[in-house]
């Protein structure tokens, strides 16, 4: 009789628990369904789970960390948009880390950009300073405005080819086609520009629209660049005085 009691009470409290888990279960979908975002959560979470799984795995897309990039590996960094605080912060951050893995061996920074903003400019000019790798700045393409002054800047060797294009002026044409003039004092970039270059004095001060376009041969001649690749280097040796 003992042991049939004892078979019923252990029946009735594992039905007891089952009943409590399913009760809970079925409040716990309820109050998801309740949740206004639910859809756009899932799809949000299935889209990163595709992008990251799925594209970054065909190369169709860099990952979420900018520090995977394959490049790195040979200490060569690509700068191929405008110039502003998402592509200067992916950049300190890429020279940041080479530099901690090696602060000897060179980096070679290519950049093809068509200009962007001083500020985001200056903070990867501060970071050549701030690290002890030489940084090459490489044009390829064209560099124009704050890219000049980008490939201007570099702490190694300043190189271009034979068909990049550059172009020095104080403002640049938006998405859109407008005109945005620099919120900087034109003063900052002139000097700057005069102590690392020999452009002509007469393009001085750059405070309007006017705009100098520049070839290779150009740029090596006012030491924008050091070197044309596959030319033998001759001058454009920075200009280290005030």
């Amino acid at each position: 009789m003992s042991r049939k009691m004892n078979k019923s009470s252990i029946l009735v409290a594992l039905t007891l628990v089952l009943l409590s888990a399913a009760i809970y279960h079925l409040n716990t979908s309820f109050a998801r369904w309740q949740n206004p975002y639910r859809v756009t959560d899932s799809m949000a979470s299935d889209l990163a789970y595709y992008l990251t799984e799925n594209l970054t795995s065909e190369g169709a897309m860099l990952t979420m960390n900018d520090l995977d990039d394959p490049l790195l590996q040979h200490r060569k960094i690509v700068l191929g948009h405008a110039l502003n605080e998402s592509t200067a912060r992916e950049v300190v951050r890429k020279l940041l880390y080479l530099n901690a893995i090696d602060s000897t061996t060179p980096i070679d920074l290519y950049i093809s950009t068509e200009g962007g903003w001083y500020n985001s400019t200056f903070t990867i000019i501060d970071t050549f300073q701030a690290i002890k790798a030489p940084v090459n700045t490489i044009c390829i393409g064209g560099c124009y405005s704050a890219g000049l002054v980008l490939v201007a800047s570099g702490t190694g060797e300043r190189i271009g080819y034979a068909n990049t294009h550059y172009s020095a002026h104080i403002s640049y044409g938006g998405s859109s086609g407008e005109k945005r003039p620099f919120s900087e004092q034109p003063d900052r970039v002139n000097g700057y520009l005069q102590r690392v270059t020999q452009l002509p004095r007469k393009w001085f001060p750059l405070d309007d629209d006017r705009q100098y376009y520049l070839t290779a041969d150009n740029a090596l001649k006012y030491g924008i660049i050091d070197r044309i690749e596959g030319q033998p280097a001759k001058a454009g040796k920075k200009n280290t005085s005030e």
